[in-house]
């Protein structure tokens, strides 16, 4: 790996020199997901996707898978250690968002694997699934805003008649859930919690926190 590392440093026709390598490779640890059309991280992306053999070697040595999504445009690391988890709001939100974003799909709803259902929803299908009530604005915000930093959702204006941000899903949601997150959501319709569990519980899903 270190020689590698000096082969791509010492081939100045790339034009990357060992800072801005390191520097790379820290900005996908944090972020998780870096997608092509990011105005800031383009260069970055460029990076990790002519050094995509380098980057798979590097992570999978601290046991982290990375990968690169041509098809969408975007590139990740889905580790394989355990890192704090979500709480039980932003759990149930991100599962349920999986199920929204894979209902968009198939009804072609969706561009560039990125969907846009309405962001009411999101709250409407919260109730149905847990038999609770909707979380306070201020949960809500905050756990969309977490899952925002994860790298699977955006967030952009605030809706005047659902007064939440709007929400924009991205590819990588796919990732960071496992193949039966319908069972995975349907297990907290019979696991009711109070506000004060969902600020307390750990997920046990794959998401991950990307800070």
């Amino acid at each position: 790996m270190l020689r590698e590392f000096e082969k791509i440093v010492d081939t100045n026709s790339n034009g990357i020199d060992a800072a801005e390598l390191k520097a790379v490779a820290a900005r996908l640890r944090e972020r998780q997901f870096i997608f092509k059309e990011s105005r800031a991280l383009g260069r970055t992306y460029d990076i990790l996707v002519s050094q995509q053999d380098y980057f798979e070697d590097l992570f999978a040595a601290f046991g982290d898978e990375f990968f690169v999504d041509n098809h969408f445009g975007y590139c990740g690391i889905i580790p394989k250690a355990n890192r704090p988890g979500l709480n039980q709001l932003e759990t149930i939100f991100l599962l349920i968002l999986a199920k929204m974003h894979d209902m968009e799909c198939r009804k072609a709803r969706s561009e560039n694997g990125r969907s846009q259902p309405s962001e009411a929803i999101l709250l409407d299908e919260y109730c149905l699934a847990t038999g609770r009530e909707k979380p306070k604005p201020r949960d809500t915000k905050s756990a969309l805003d977490r899952l925002r930093k994860a790298g699977v959702i955006e967030l952009g204006k605030v809706n005047e008649l659902s007064e939440m941000q709007e929400i924009t899903i991205l590819p990588s949601i796919m990732r960071v859930v496992s193949a039966n997150y319908l069972t995975a959501l349907s297990a907290f319709t019979d696991s009711p919690a109070s506000d004060d569990d969902q600020d307390e519980d750990e997920s046990e899903t794959e998401a991950e926190d990307s800070q």
